[in-house]
């Protein structure tokens, strides 16, 4: 590299910082750094660690700390560390300090996951105040304050079918985890009919106007002539659904649903009909590939081929792919046989660095000596000849990475190709 490439070289490299400071925000008041989530006033020193791609700015304290991040022990932006102590910004009877480093909570929300339980009384029950379902049973820590189960341990299903806590003959089981309506509120949707109405009458308990004619349900209800087909047994089945499925529509049936199952999807026809409201005659309500029993022990929607909305049906998911059909799979890593080879590859790339770092160190150092013992024995030699002589071997080395990265790399690129199962191709249109 003679002396006028250098030069170009440096040239290049003022322009380059001379037109990011140029155009460089310093309007900003904190930077933050996604790894280490603290914020910083613009002149601390830990702000020279951060790297350009995990720098974030905030003009004000308060849109850092809703963004999850913490103030800086060093330069305490904002607001001293004795401060935090003392204050409590949202007035819930936690100070703003145990908010961000305790409990990991919002100091300006009192309410920190919106569940409708105070972070203070959250911290009292030993619940998160970031996550609304703390032992993930289904039912809200706020349901299950009420209703007296315990919100920090996995409650069975089984235990809400004993209580209904808004007495409206609907137990807090059907109301939580088939309706999806308020436990509490005999009305969730505010329409005038009782959830216990809708449910008999068929339309959303959760939606004021079901059938989206700008009309709520009561009215609609009230206003129509014949608000229900004939029910003979009154039974809650109209005379031609029971023709359908192979009741007798003179006769109650409920002792027989409740020992039945016509479909034999392993879901009684009592449950199917009164609770469900899945078809009875029908093994697959949805026709996504599971039954209606299997779906009711995964917790997806029988009424929806794709739960989660990925475009994958739950039945490709369960018995193709072996993905969980509530939770979105986005890309071919997310399918558990994936899983398993990256894990494999693990181990072998990173035996294989260890072996590929030594093999250089080793070679780095074999050269580093054989350069000095030259230098030494060319002592008499221009000072410019021996920066040019080690500046030909820096090259030779700079080559070797070059062409190793490179190699690595094209490695990747064909196991991503060839070794991974490519990721399902989807049509959203079943």
């Amino acid at each position: 590299m003679n002396r006028e490439t250098i030069k170009n070289v440096f040239i290049v490299i003022a322009i380059f910082f001379i037109f990011f400071y140029a155009t460089y925000d310093t309007s900003f008041n904190y930077k933050a750094d996604k790894n280490t989530e603290r914020y910083h006033n613009p002149s601390c020193p830990e702000i020279k660690k951060i790297k350009l791609f995990d720098l974030k700015e905030f003009e004000i304290s308060e849109d850092a700390i809703n963004a999850g991040y913490k103030p800086c022990e060093i330069c305490n932006p904002a607001m001293s560390t004795t401060k935090l102590k003392i204050t409590d910004n949202d007035r819930d009877s936690l100070t703003d300090y145990e908010e961000l480093y305790t409990y990991n909570s919002n100091p300006l929300k009192n309410d920190t996951d919106g569940d409708s339980l105070n972070d203070d009384l959250e911290v009292y029950l030993n619940t998160s105040c970031s996550s609304i379902d703390t032992d993930w049973d289904g039912a809200t820590d706020y349901q299950e304050y009420h209703i007296g189960t315990d919100p920090t341990s996995y409650t069975f299903h089984s235990k809400f079918k004993d209580t209904d806590s808004d007495d409206d003959k609907l137990n807090d089981y059907e109301e939580i985890y088939v309706l999806k309506t308020d436990p509490f509120n005999r009305d969730t949707d505010g329409d005038g009919l009782g959830d216990f109405i809708e449910r008999f009458i068929k339309t959303n308990p959760r939606n004021p106007d079901t059938d989206g004619n700008g009309i709520n349900d009561r009215d609609d209800f009230f206003s129509k002539e014949e608000t229900l087909e004939i029910d003979t047994d009154n039974d809650g089945i109209n005379d031609s659904e029971e023709e359908r499925i192979g009741t007798d529509p003179a006769m109650s049936n409920y002792y027989e649903l409740k020992n039945s199952d016509r479909d034999s999807d392993g879901v009684t026809d009592y449950k199917e009909i009164y609770l469900d409201e899945t078809d009875p005659i029908n093994p697959d309500t949805d026709k996504d590939g599971l039954t209606d029993g299997d779906e009711a022990e995964r917790y997806t929607d029988p009424f929806n081929s794709d739960t989660d909305g990925d475009g994958l049906t739950d039945g490709e998911e369960v018995l193709e792919y072996g993905t969980d059909p509530r939770y979105p799979t986005t890309s071919k890593y997310d399918l558990p046989e994936n899983k398993r080879k990256m894990n494999t590859l693990e181990i072998i790339l990173t035996g294989a660095a260890i072996i590929i770092g030594d093999v250089i160190l080793f070679a780095y150092k074999r050269d580093f000596e054989r350069i000095e013992l030259e230098l030494q024995q060319k002592k008499k030699t221009r000072q410019q000849n021996n920066i040019q002589y080690i500046i030909k071997y820096k090259k030779k080395e700079l080559t070797i990475c070059v062409i190793l990265v490179l190699s690595i790399v094209a490695l990747l690129v064909l196991l991503d190709k060839f070794y991974f199962t490519p990721f399902p191709q989807i049509n959203k249109l079943k």
